[in-house]
């Protein structure tokens, strides 16, 4: 399975974020690499940041692809480490959760409970970085936008989103992109909104360009 197969026919964020933490995969795919013609992938590179993540086993490297957002699940409800898990366990009666905090703990994936200080450290230390091309508003659905290739539209998204897949890449932490969006959309009295506010809608929306393969998180350069 490919990151590609991932259903992106979702237009919309969930409101509740779930209980637990939400899953993001972490980094660039570089591909695989092979020892020999005819042999089976020695392992998969994931760039992130800096730095290099080798994933020696197909298992490890089908978990980071499936953080991505199940097959069929619509994109926009939240996608989390016990839901990721729970998939495999019904799909295959294996109990992956050991693997997956391995995985976490290289820093292929991210596991991100909203409004708690970890999210915000979160957003300080990771940036968005924008895949696909934008094709524009809908010619059906004039309230949803397209992004893909050109002439192949991959993913319907609503405005929010695809305002965030055009303007996250300009700056330099998903915090950032908190801040700028607080500062345009100010609370009572025209002052600028509380960043916090907006992580969590980010994050959400984040899962939603992620799962439609319109983007991939990185870290931030120190």
């Amino acid at each position: 399975m490919s990151v590609g197969d991932v259903a992106s026919d979702g237009t919309g964020v969930s409101a509740n974020p779930p209980p637990g933490g939400l899953l993001f995969p972490v980094g660039h795919y570089l591909g695989a690499v092979y020892p020999g013609a005819e042999e089976p992938p020695a392992y998969h590179r994931l760039r992130v940041g800096d730095s290099v993540v080798r994933l020696f086993s197909e298992e490890e490297f089908g978990l980071w692809v499936l953080a991505h957002g199940l097959p069929g699940r619509p994109v926009d409800q939240p996608w989390t480490l016990a839901a990721l898990a729970e998939s495999v366990r019904r799909r295959d009666g294996r109990d992956v959760t050991p693997l997956l905090h391995e995985l976490l703990a290289e820093g292929a994936l991210a596991e991100v409970t909203p409004g708690t200080g970890d999210a915000v450290a979160f957003a300080h230390a990771h940036r968005f970085r924008s895949l696909l091309t934008g094709l524009g508003m809908s010619p059906d659905d004039p309230e949803r936008f397209l992004l893909g290739l050109l002439g192949r539209p991959l993913a319907m998204v609503d405005e929010p989103t695809y305002e965030l897949w055009q303007w996250a890449p300009l700056h330099a932490s998903i915090w950032d992109v908190c801040r700028a969006l607080a500062e345009v959309d100010p609370g009572p009295g025209g002052r600028p909104g509380d960043p916090e506010l907006r992580l969590t809608e980010v994050l959400g929306r984040l899962q939603v360009l992620i799962a439609s393969s319109a983007g991939y998180l990185d870290e931030v350069r120190r």
